[in-house]
């Protein structure tokens, strides 16, 4: 059985209005191994956050009753905070676009 090393942590973040006031926008995270090869997956979700001195969430791609992938804790945490940086810099591109010259 081949072991593959991950290499690379992408991610991509759009800022969306979704149907409940907290979803912010959602994400897709790419992980490259050091063969070349890489898997896609979409589907996360980035929410406000409801606990003091974290301000967003991202929450894994699932349905009500199924959740689509389930990632070890440690790259949870890489992965997690891949999204909210990538989101973070994504908002305030938009924000900047949307301001009107003066």
């Amino acid at each position: 059985m081949e072991q593959l090393t991950i290499k690379e942590i992408t991610a991509k973040a759009k800022c969306v209005k979704g149907p409940h006031e907290n979803i912010l926008g959602s994400a897709s995270v790419a992980l490259k191994f050091e063969t070349g090869e890489y898997i896609t997956l979409s589907g996360f979700t980035i929410w406000k956050s409801q606990y003091e001195g974290q301000p967003l969430n991202v929450t894994l791609p699932k349905t009500k009753r199924f959740t689509y992938c389930l990632i070890e804790k440690s790259l949870w945490r890489k992965i997690k905070a891949k999204i909210i940086d990538v989101y973070d810099r994504e908002s305030i591109a938009e924000y900047v676009k949307n301001q009107k010259p003066q």
